[in-house]
């Protein structure tokens, strides 16, 4: 089976988008500025080892509590 450069690239940007979001939303409860959070997951996916070891850094992060989630 041959894959194609296209849909390779396609492949990609489907999983650093979808990381990126991950990371906004992560960021969001965790109380990090969500958009640059954003932007490193989003980059860190073209050497993956790099945003999976982001995203457990973002997992083993305390919640806010919800008195500061409001604010």
């Amino acid at each position: 089976m041959n894959i194609n450069a296209t849909l390779f690239a396609e492949l990609i940007l489907v999983f650093a988008a979808s990381v990126g979001i991950i990371c906004f939303f992560l960021a969001k409860q965790k109380g990090q500025n969500p958009f640059l959070s954003a932007v490193i997951g989003f980059t860190g996916t073209f050497l993956p080892i790099i945003a999976f070891i982001y995203l457990i850094v973002l997992l083993n992060k305390p919640n806010l509590s919800p008195q500061q989630y409001s604010n």
